[in-house]
């Protein structure tokens, strides 16, 4: 009897054992700055609340010219939110912008407010999450990821969007098809 108690515990020690070693592993943090430099050097890698479209979030617009050259088109400026006055959404998250860039390859547009990127939006299907999903797979993709917590979903008309605020990162699906259009990325917190 003692020996089973014995070995009993020992199992129940090596699976603890494993459970902390499997979680230790799969949430390992990597480096930001590593990141950063990815989402820099490939265009088609998106980071909630970080970057993506070779852009990140807090950047200067000196560095986004640095980075993507001139934009194709650069608009006046003028004060708006992006998903209140460009997508018309009525939303809890804002993105204010003084003025934006648009680029053709790969398409995006960089929000700028007070001179730094406020929010990017990458309207490729191409790319992929920093956790591998390609945005191809479309919007249930992403949302077995990320899961139902802190998701707000806004319906107008044909557009749906998805939005968790949290991980600073906006899902467009243009026809309620269940694909992803676009994808916003913005500082958590916004």
């Amino acid at each position: 009897m003692v020996k089973n108690k014995y070995k009993i515990f020992l199992l129940l020690m090596l699976c603890l054992i494993s459970v902390g070693l499997l979680n230790y592993l799969a949430y390992a943090q990597v480096d930001n700055n590593k990141i950063a430099g990815m989402i820099i050097k490939d265009e088609k890698l998106v980071v909630p609340g970080m970057g993506g479209g070779g852009v990140l979030l807090g950047s200067t617009e000196k560095d986004v010219v640095m980075t993507r050259a001139k934009p194709a088109i650069k608009t006046k400026k003028t004060n708006h939110d992006f998903f209140k006055d460009v997508l018309k959404v009525e939303s809890q998250v804002t993105l204010p912008f003084n003025y934006l860039y648009k680029y053709n390859e790969p398409e995006c547009i960089i929000g700028f407010f007070n001179s730094t990127v406020e929010f990017i939006v990458v309207w490729d299907r191409r790319c992929i999450l920093i956790e591998g999903v390609p945005l191809s797979q479309g919007v249930m993709a992403v949302v077995y990821i990320y899961g139902n917590y802190g998701l707000t979903c806004l319906r107008e008309d044909n557009r749906s969007l998805y939005i968790y605020a949290e991980k600073g990162i906006a899902l467009i699906d243009e026809d309620n098809n269940d694909t992803i259009d676009g994808v916003v990325i913005f500082k958590t917190g916004s």
